[in-house]
């Protein structure tokens, strides 16, 4: 199956509408083969299963933006977590000597610029995979300071403690970040949707072509409705494209604060 994800959100949306209208036309071309004795006969219980193809689609449509706002949601609470997180692990410096303070200070600092950069290589996979390799590498060199007990001023044990505490909240925060961006709306669930687009639209165009009837304005608007939308779901299922992004605000305003 094709990784719809691979594909740009407009150029999906612009291949649906050319395959919306393409099965609405089909069906008024079947629909006008139909006899009117026929279709008197049995409009009732076609205009009803037209009716629940087209209810499937709302709720198909539903349940997909549904998921994609929701797993947007999820993206953006993690990033003022992971943020808050470095914060509250940076101010619980204080709590080494001063020496081994400063250079964990420097090494946070170098973390957050790594995490803003892990944001701004949008969907280059190389660029992600080696701003992750950096972080882990600032996150290894973070922890081996903070997990010597002689770096700590006294008491240390409850010291130690604090600051491995957030330390590992960060570190965690950071891999939640990244399921977050991997975990997208399932493929087969927007195959399906336009699947059952076409087959709503295929049935609309059946019953207009079997009353003899064509209204191009009320097919095109159906189709651009139908794409909008559906590029809204995927745009917000992108969170490195598109005009719906993540904000990284509070990442920018923890890179501010840092002094």
């Amino acid at each position: 199956m094709i990784d719809l994800y691979e594909i740009p959100s407009l150029v999906l949306c612009a291949a649906l509408i050319v395959a919306l209208l393409g099965s609405i036309e089909a069906g008024q071309l079947l629909g006008r083969r139909t006899r009117e004795a026929d279709w008197d006969a049995t409009s009732s219980a076609f205009l009803t299963l037209s009716s629940a193809a087209m209810a499937l689609l709302g709720l198909l449509l539903a349940f997909s933006f549904s998921m994609s706002v929701t797993r947007h949601d999820a993206r953006q609470t993690l990033t003022l977590k992971e943020a808050n997180s470095i914060g509250t692990a940076y101010l619980r410096t204080d709590l080494l000597q001063p020496e081994a303070a400063q250079r964990t200070r420097l090494l946070f600092r170098s973390y957050v610029d790594e995490r803003i950069n892990y944001h701004l290589a949008s969907q280059d996979a190389q660029a992600v995979s080696a701003s992750l390799a950096k972080a882990q590498v600032i996150q290894s060199q973070i922890w081996a300071v903070i997990t010597n007990a002689d770096s700590y001023r006294e008491p240390k044990a409850i010291s130690l403690s604090l600051l491995v505490s957030s330390v590992n909240d960060m570190i965690d925060a950071s891999g939640e970040r990244e399921f977050a961006r991997q975990n997208r709306v399932p493929s087969a669930v927007i195959w399906l949707l336009f699947v059952v687009t076409l087959v709503s639209g295929a049935l609309a165009g059946y019953a207009f072509g079997a009353r003899r009837q064509r209204n191009w304005l009320a097919f095109i608007g159906f189709a651009i409705m139908i794409a909008i939308v559906v590029y809204t779901i995927l745009d917000l299922d992108r969170p490195r494209r598109g005009l719906i992004q993540v904000d990284q605000s509070p990442m920018l305003a923890l890179k501010a604060g840092l002094r």
